[in-house]
């Protein structure tokens, strides 16, 4: 989590962690974990910033002891379009995950250029309201633009056009093609 989101006035940020050894590595970047049972009390909007293979698991413990109108936020397409969250018709689920910066672009500074993932050069992001009201699609995409910031576009899509993109054309064919390109320079 980047010094502005931690720092944003707006956001009021609950760490969970799973095991003592990650809630002491929270402690040494200077953060507080929260408990599981209280972070449920408190959030309108969880973020479920784990690993793909967790996902389901931690949803099937999670999901169910959230409060009605939750809206939670998965980072990568994988899990909710294969199927690994759990029904529950009464909280939202949000799906977001950062384009990758453009492989030929007219960023100016050598920082802005070695960006990669995002945080210096402004970069597009993907969002989908997987379920919920579409009133939640607006509250999903402002986490994200603050989460993924400096973020130039938003682009709405559907879970299945994100797993599409993400990661079978952007890290699949691209990279392998940026790969082929490397290698043929090099």
């Amino acid at each position: 989590i980047s010094e502005k989101v931690r720092h944003d006035p707006e956001l009021n940020m609950l760490y969970v962690e799973g095991s003592p050894a990650a809630e002491e590595r929270l402690r040494q970047r200077g953060l507080v974990p929260a408990s599981k049972e209280h972070a449920i009390q408190q959030a309108e909007i969880v973020i479920l910033a784990i690993p793909d293979v967790a996902i389901g698991r931690v949803a099937r413990d999670l999901v169910p002891a959230l409060r009605r109108g939750t809206i939670v936020v998965v980072l990568d397409p994988a899990a909710p379009h294969s199927g690994e969250l759990p029904e529950r018709g009464d909280i939202t689920y949000f799906v977001c995950h950062p384009c990758h910066p453009p492989i030929v672009n007219d960023e100016v500074t050598p920082e802005a250029r070695a960006d990669f993932f995002g945080g210096v050069a402004g970069q597009h992001i993907v969002c989908a309201l997987m379920q919920g009201p579409e009133a939640a699609y607006a509250r999903g995409e402002w986490l994200c633009r603050k989460m993924f910031a400096p973020v130039l576009k938003a682009h709405r899509v559907t879970v299945e056009q994100m797993a599409i993109l993400e990661p079978a054309l952007s890290e699949t064919v691209v990279l392998t093609c940026m790969t082929v390109m490397r290698e043929a320079l090099d």
